[in-house]
C-alpha cells in the first residue's frame, strides 16, 4: 500500500472554525444519513454541503481548495503517480444541479411510497445516467487520452460505536484521502493500515483479521491529511470508537467515471462496485 501523511495540511485554528460552524448551525443541517454504526455523512452533492459553503467562508475556501486541480496534482505527486493522465471533471455536480438531478431528487423523496410508474421511471433514469457517465468517460479517454475522475467528498461526524473492518475501497477510486479536523482521547477512532501475513495470488476485498497484521496506526489530530493510492491490497480499518467524543473528518475519493483501474483490476477475488449518489 502506497500512502503518505502530511501534518498541518490546514492549521488547527482553521479546523476549529470548521467544526465550530457546523456545531453552531447543526439545527440547519437536515442530513440523517448514518452509516457504519455511527457515522453521520454529509456528501458534497447534498444541500447540506452547499449550506456549509454558502454560509461559511472557511467551508467555502476549504471546498475550493480540495476541488482544485492543484490539489489533485499535489496528491498524485505525493503518491509518485502521473498527474497528467487524469482529467478532473464535475460530472456529478452538473447532473445534480441540472434537470436530471431535479427529477432524481423528486423520485428519491417519493421512493418509499411511490407507485409502480414512478419506480419504473426511477429505474430508467438511473440507467440513462449510468450510460451517460460511461460515454462521458470513454469520449475523453479516446479524444484526450486521459482518465476522467471526479472528487466525491463527504464531511463526516463519527460517534460512539463507529468502526470500520479491514477492507479496501471501491474499485473505481484511484486516490483516497482523509483530512482530520480534531483530536480525540484514547477511545478508538484510529486509522489503521494492514497487510496480509502470507503471499497470495488473489486478494479479498475484506480479509479476516486473522489473515492480516497491523502495519501502522495513525491517531487523528487537527489538520492531518492521510493520503493513499487505492489497490487490491490497500487494506485499512478504523478502530471502534468507545468514548463520547465526536470524530470530525473529511473523506475524499478521486473516482474514475468508468473503465478499470489497473491496481484494483488484477488479482482481486471480487470486484467492488463504486456507488454514485446524487444526495439531496
Amino acid at each position: 500500500m502506497i500512502y503518505t501523511v502530511i501534518d498541518n495540511f490546514i492549521h488547527e485554528d482553521e479546523c476549529k472554525k470548521l467544526v465550530s460552524f457546523y456545531e453552531n448551525n447543526s439545527s440547519n443541517i437536515n442530513n440523517k444519513l448514518i452509516i457504519h454504526g455511527g457515522r453521520n455523512l454529509i456528501a458534497n452533492t447534498s444541500k447540506d454541503w452547499r449550506y456549509l459553503e454558502k454560509n461559511s467562508s472557511n467551508w467555502l475556501n476549504l471546498s475550493k481548495k480540495l476541488n482544485s486541480k492543484e490539489f489533485l496534482d499535489f496528491i498524485s505527486s505525493k503518491l509518485n503517480d502521473n498527474a497528467n493522465k487524469n482529467l478532473l471533471t464535475n460530472f456529478f455536480k452538473k447532473e445534480k444541479n441540472g434537470f436530471l438531478g431535479l427529477i432524481s431528487s423528486r423520485l428519491d423523496r417519493t421512493i418509499a411510497s411511490s407507485t409502480f410508474k414512478l419506480l419504473i421511471s426511477a429505474i430508467f433514469l438511473r440507467i440513462y445516467m449510468s450510460a451517460k457517465r460511461i460515454a462521458y468517460y470513454y469520449i475523453h479517454k479516446l479524444i484526450r487520452g486521459k482518465d476522467a475522475v471526479e472528487l466525491l467528498i463527504d464531511f463526516s461526524i463519527a460517534t460512539k460505536g463507529y468502526k470500520r473492518e479491514i477492507h479496501r475501497d471501491s474499485d473505481l477510486r484511484k486516490y483516497v484521502f482523509i483530512l482530520f479536523l480534531n483530536a480525540i482521547d484514547d477511545s478508538g477512532g484510529n486509522f489503521e493500515i494492514y497487510r496480509l501475513k502470507n503471499k497470495t495470488k488473489r486478494y479479498k476485498p475484506q480479509p479476516n483479521r486473522s489473515e492480516c497484521e497491523l502495519v501502522e496506526t495513525f491517531i487523528p489530530k487537527p489538520g492531518m491529511l492521510m493520503v493513499f493510492k487505492n489497490s487490491v491490497n490497500a487494506y485499512h480499518a478504523v478502530s471502534e470508537m468507545t468514548g463520547e467524543q465526536k470524530r470530525y473528518f473529511i473523506y475524499g475519493g478521486y473516482t474514475q467515471l468508468s473503465g478499470n483501474i489497473p491496481e484494483t483490476k488484477k488479482m482481486s477475488t471480487k470486484k467492488l462496485p463504486t456507488e454514485f449518489h446524487l444526495y439531496n
